[in-house]
């Protein structure tokens, strides 16, 4: 079983590194990252969704909602897609912690936006030294 890394513990991590380098994420390293912040902003609401790197300069983050159907109906898919590279660490919890709040949205309102619902999460976030 991976280390449980508590949230403050990657907010001080990634003010150390600051901005000096470039960084490849690994899946795990989101996925940590991801069950931190769920535990420390949303009281472990969300469930971990499927996360996939993708190897793209278009996004940081993206989610994709979308549904697949078998013999015993339709059931609806979702998961996180993360470019590869980030300018720094501060970068990746921070899109993380984006990517967490659209879910948030998708999850209560079945929308996902950068709306009022969404800015909501703002001051939330930086009591933990996030942005949006």
């Amino acid at each position: 079983m991976a280390k449980r890394i508590q949230l403050h513990q990657w907010v001080r991590q990634a003010e150390r590194w600051g901005r000096r380098k470039p960084i490849r994420v690994k899946r795990s390293t989101l996925e940590n990252i991801y069950d931190s912040i769920n535990r420390a902003v949303f009281g472990s609401a969300l469930r971990r969704p499927r996360i996939i790197l993708a190897h793209t300069q278009e996004y940081w983050g993206e989610i994709e909602v979308g549904a697949r159907g078998n013999q015993y109906g339709p059931r609806q898919t979702f998961c996180i897609r993360f470019a590869r590279e980030f300018p720094n660490m501060k970068m990746v919890i921070n899109t993380v912690a984006h990517e967490m709040v659209h879910q948030w949205e998708w999850e209560r309102n079945s929308n996902i936006t950068h709306g009022q619902a969404f800015y909501a999460w703002n001051e939330r976030l930086a009591n933990r030294g996030l942005r949006l």
